[in-house]
This record gives structure tokens, C-alpha cells and sequence, in this order.
């Protein structure tokens, strides 16, 4: 992206999930989002799980229990995702 100048756009860092990766740079860009990242995936994967469990469940009250885990991910989603935005805009200082 560096060397197509046509784009006019800036690149203002990198996405990785590796914790050992934080406040890297590569090539004098920042690596962005490790922690924040890692959670909302987790956050994701718990939705998606309890959703295909609910599915899959034959019973009501399996259904219903696997219902209600999803309101776990529904609660945490916009957060985890508030706070990667603040780390990609450079504010993850308004985390603390």
C-alpha cells in the first residue's frame, strides 16, 4: 500500500492478534488491536457457538439455555468493538 501513492490513502496500522506482536512496528507501522482483537473474536466465537447449539438443540430447555448464552455475546460485542475502535484511532488512552 506504501508504494501505490495513487490510492491517497494512509495507512495507519496493522491488525494481528498475537499479544507478542503489541506496540510493534513493522516496516514503521504500528500493529494495532492485539488484545482488543483477540476478545472481540472470543466474543464472536461464543455467539456463533451458542447460536449453532441453539439450533441444534432438540429440546426447549437446550434451546432456551443456549438462547440466553447468546446475550452474553450481544452485551460484550459493542464494547469489545468500541474499544478496538479507540485503539485504531489512536485513543486507547480513553480505555483507562
Amino acid at each position: 500500500m506504501k508504494k501505490h501513492l495513487e490510492l491517497k490513502k494512509e495507512l495507519i496500522g496493522l491488525i494481528d492478534d498475537d499479544p507478542q506482536k503489541s506496540e510493534l512496528k513493522i516496516h514503521g507501522v504500528k500493529v494495532l488491536g492485539t488484545r482488543a482483537f483477540s476478545i472481540s473474536m472470543l466474543i464472536g466465537s461464543l455467539w456463533t457457538l451458542s447460536n449453532g447449539l441453539e439450533m441444534a438443540g432438540l429440546e426447549l430447555f437446550i434451546k432456551l439455555f443456549w438462547a440466553n448464552m447468546q446475550y452474553i455475546a450481544y452485551g460484550f460485542s459493542p464494547v469489545a468493538w468500541f474499544v478496538m475502535l479507540l485503539e485504531f484511532i489512536d485513543r486507547a488512552d480513553w480505555e483507562s
